[in-house]
């Protein structure tokens, strides 16, 4: 029966067996094993029986050490020492459990001799025939006390998050499994090119004489280092080191990280007191390959992890805001507010405005951010689609139907669901999108059973709903229900002073993205885009940015690198622009002008609006001669007025 024997504590000689399945140590009243130590927590730790192993669960907040080594859970193994406190207990196992050892022989696993054809049958498929094996006592506890190492090991690496604690495990049961004396790891140094000692890890025998025991020599792990197998040799008895195959005392193992060597693990017993078997060499081989698995894991976590980093920046630089005029500003503090409460959001704004990234935006700073957004296109699908694509549909719902599919609807539990293009509708979709709103439940296709769901709807369109209510072609009710919070995005025509910044922004974004020798914006490049009408508003300008940064040469971005279908369209005034200065015009008195005044102003602003005088000369339709003529008639091409326009 196993047991623990207080070692040193308060109750030093103390014996506790294992009577039952379970025991809770801990200084409470109420603990099987109640420890009279202050440095004990009231429920510090318990034992527990697993298929035949005793298994160690730390619950403390002071740390329970098993061979003072902080462990949260492991399985014991014969005279391990565990502190609780200042209270030390030894565990003793049963040899029981090895099997049943009597003298010097057990007895292995016998079968009876089957007394009929088919007992015989099945008995020829087992892993033991029907005879008896003698089995040397010491040697069986020598292979369970390894496959419990091996055990133990695998819990410990298992929950091990560093390379250091995973050497340090290998060592602890490279030294109690095997007896060995001393286990020194070396890592691989880039900026030295060589082996540099990482730490030492030694048995009570060697421990006062660490310092004065010589290293396995350079050359030994090096080769050890460039090797998949494990090198063997010795320390002989003048302290000599010699390549040993028969009877080694030392073994170098190869640490891997995704199958490129990053160090060596030597196992070595300098005062020769032991030699390694080739059962050791294999158990040991076992165990390594144990680290570098584990290593190999948290190597691709690791990458996982920068990864995800990786793609959460990606996606946080898409989707965000650029802030730089008052009313985008004040969209983007409603964008916030809506983002705290469920409610539902309609976003209504021209084609390209940024209606999804609003959307995003929203989620994003919303309690269910860590949650599913899933948007759907309503303009993509067809009526009988759409609904299956929104609610989901049953195993033969239709044709085509094999299988049960979740809709939109269910993929966005917790969540949001954007809904955009939502004018496009059909009116039967429109009903039952009303039922979501007002029950929060779907029905699959062709099914029956409501299904409860919980999502916060996001729905956006370029249409005037109002005006398709009035038509008859949207339902009143569903529109007062997505309508809670309304927010109106601006053309980018309407936000002139937020282009710089915007084509700064898909600037610096794009050219990570493609390979490019562009460095900046010319600020006449930026001037030309506020020239621009843009009426495919932030998606085209985004656009424009992506092809001058994949086509351009050199390391400044210029206005020829836009096109010359964006050079032209920026010359002629936008019709926002003509319709101001209409409006300037009819506001102000009428002044009567002679055709020299009008021909005059109209020479100066063809010269002033394009790049030179033989462009301005083709638009009036006169030769360059004549423009000239007229020029210094009108008294026009002035020094300073040719050094701005020629």
């Amino acid at each position: 029966m196993p047991r623990f024997v207080v070692k040193t504590g308060p109750d030093a000689g103390r014996v506790i067996e294992m009577r039952a399945k379970s025991l809770r140590f801990g200084r409470s009243q109420d603990s099987d094993v109640v420890v009279n130590d202050p440095g004990v927590s009231r429920n510090h730790a318990m034992v527990t029986e697993i298929n035949g192993l005793i298994m160690l669960t730390d619950f403390s907040s002071n740390g329970t050490f098993v061979n003072n080594i902080p462990i949260s859970r492991t399985v014991l193994m014969d005279n391990d020492e565990i502190r609780m406190g200042s209270t030390v207990f030894v565990f003793e196992d049963a040899p029981s459990e090895v099997g049943n050892v009597s003298g010097t022989e057990c007895t292995g696993l016998a079968m009876p001799v089957s007394s009929t054809e088919e007992e015989r049958r099945d008995n020829s498929t087992r892993l033991l025939p029907d005879f008896q094996i003698g089995i040397d006592a010491g040697a069986l506890k020598e292979v369970y006390l390894k496959l419990k190492t091996v055990y133990r090991i695998l819990s410990d690496i298992a929950e091990s998050s560093s390379l250091r604690s995973m050497l340090e495990i290998f060592s602890r049961a490279a030294l109690l499994a095997l007896g060995g004396e001393r286990v020194t790891c070396y890592l691989w140094s880039e900026s030295a090119e060589a082996l540099r000692e990482d730490f030492k890890f030694c048995s009570e025998l060697v421990s006062p004489y660490t310092s004065q025991l010589a290293n396995a020599p350079e050359h030994f792990l090096k080769e050890a280092f460039n090797s998949s197998e494990p090198l063997l040799a010795k320390w002989d008895d003048h302290g000599r080191f010699i390549p040993e195959h028969e009877s080694p005392n030392v073994v170098a193992l190869q640490l891997r990280r995704d199958q490129q060597a990053i160090g060596v693990v030597c196992i070595d017993n300098p005062h020769g007191r032991r030699t390694f078997t080739k059962d050791d060499v294999d158990f040991l081989q076992t165990l390594i390959g144990l680290v570098n698995l584990r290593v190999y894991q948290l190597t691709q976590m690791e990458n996982l992890r920068q990864e995800i980093r990786s793609l959460r920046q990606k996606r946080a630089d898409d989707f965000t805001i650029v802030c730089q005029n008052e009313r985008m500003k004040e969209i983007y503090q409603k964008v916030a507010q809506a983002a705290q409460t469920d409610a539902t959001v309609l976003i209504v704004g021209e084609t390209g405005t940024g209606k999804e990234l609003v959307a995003r935006s929203i989620h994003a700073l919303s309690p269910r951010r860590n949650k599913e957004f899933v948007a759907v296109n309503c303009a993509a699908f067809t009526e009988t689609l759409i609904e299956s694509e929104l609610f989901g549909h049953e195993r033969g719902a239709f044709t085509g139907a094999y299988t049960q599919r979740k809709g939109k609807f269910e993929q966005a539990h917790g969540g949001t669901i954007f809904l955009d293009e939502i004018g496009e509708m059909s009116p039967n979709v429109q009903a039952k999108l009303l039922r979501v709103l007002e029950q929060r439940e779907i029905q699959r296709v062709g099914g029956e059973k409501s299904i409860k769901v919980d999502v916060r709807i996001i729905a956006a369109t370029n249409k005037n709903l109002k005006e398709e209510v009035r038509k008859g072609n949207f339902r009143e009710d569903l529109y007062y229900r997505i309508c809670v919070v309304e927010i109106a995005l601006p053309p980018l025509r309407e936000r002139v002073d937020e282009i710089p910044a915007l084509a700064q922004h898909f600037f610096e974004k794009l050219r990570k993205e493609h390979p490019t020798t562009l460095k900046k914006i010319a600020p006449e490049t930026l001037e030309v885009l506020k020239s621009y009408p843009f009426p495919g508003n932030v998606r085209e300008l985004k656009n424009i940015i992506e092809r001058a940064v994949v086509c351009a040469t050199g390391d400044t971005l210029l206005p020829q690198h836009l096109g010359n279908d964006i050079l032209e369209a920026a010359r002629r005034p936008s019709l926002s622009a003509l319709e101001q200065k209409r409006g300037e015009s009819e506001s102000q008195p009428f002044r009567a002008k002679t055709l020299a005044e009008l021909e005059r102003e109209h020479i100066l602003r063809t010269v002033q609006s394009v790049p030179n005088k033989v462009k301005a000369a083709e638009i009036l339709g006169i030769s360059r001669t004549t423009l000239y003529e007229k020029l210094k008639e009108y008294g026009i091409g002035t020094e300073k007025e040719e050094e701005g326009h020629n």
